[in-house]
């Protein structure tokens, strides 16, 4: 993916927050995700590269990793909103499979470190209507872009031997809907699922449900369970990304 296609798709965003901005409130919300991780990367040098299944392969184990979002809501059904998540995995692993990496063959048996990071962010709009504040639904559209990092480097005795890294960037457009169901002043079940069909770089589904629960009107703490399945495709490059995993946060309103 080239920069200018980032760039033009941010544009598109940009250009569909047309509708009037005067903000009713603002909500900064922070938030710990622990996915289990799952998938594959695939980095080609002249077409051939292996298939390196996660987490296993390189010895990865699930972490923890933080988001932190940032909405503003008008009077009406109008929600802009930004989220930013990265994500990082790293590993030590004696390799019991020949891996060629960009064009790079760590052997069978070589001792390797492996890291794995990954930027995600987006930038969106929503219309959630309802005839009341008990119950709302709507469209959600946004612009998602990905950043993908890997570096593997074989070791002998510690010492490092061979390494190779490579970083991929895929832009998404992403349409999905969004509810909010409030059973009691306080409380409220919260969804959403997004869905980038596959064009240029891929496919990705972004999907979650929680409840929140609001002790006083600034303040609200939330629960809930979240699915991010990534296929990301650069030429011959592939990240096929499947994490899940409950989620807990805290949300300022003001």
């Amino acid at each position: 993916m080239t920069r200018k296609r980032a760039l033009t798709l941010l544009a598109l965003a940009l250009s569909l927050l047309t509708a009037p901005l005067s903000a009713a409130e603002t909500e900064f919300e922070a938030r710990i995700w622990a996915p289990d991780l799952g998938g594959s990367v695939k980095v080609t040098q002249g077409g051939t590269g292996t298939e390196i299944k996660l987490p296993d392969t390189l010895g990865f184990s699930d972490e923890d990793s933080y988001e932190v979002r940032l909405s503003w809501r008008t009077d009406g059904a109008f929600v802009l909103r930004f989220g930013y998540l990265p994500l990082s995995y790293s590993g030590n692993a004696n390799l019991s499979d020949l891996i060629d990496f960009n064009g790079v063959i760590f052997p069978v048996a070589l001792e390797v470190a492996s890291d794995l990071d990954v930027e995600y962010g987006r930038i969106g709009i929503g219309l959630l209507f309802g005839s009341d504040d008990s119950f709302r639904i709507g469209p959600i559209v946004e612009v998602k872009a990905m950043r993908i990092q890997a570096e593997l480097t074989g070791r002998v005795l510690g010492l490092p031997l061979v390494s190779a890294r490579e970083s991929t960037e895929g832009a998404f457009l992403s349409v999905g809907l969004g509810f909010d169901a409030r059973p009691s002043q306080k409380l409220s079940v919260v969804g959403e699922v997004g869905y980038s069909p596959g064009l240029e770089y891929g496919e990705m589904i972004d999907a979650e449900l929680g409840v929140k629960y609001s002790p006083v009107k600034i303040l609200s703490v939330f629960g809930g369970y979240r699915l991010l399945d990534l296929d990301l495709e650069v030429d011959d490059d592939t990240a096929n990304l499947e994490l899940s995993g409950p989620y807990v946060g805290v949300s300022l309103t003001f």
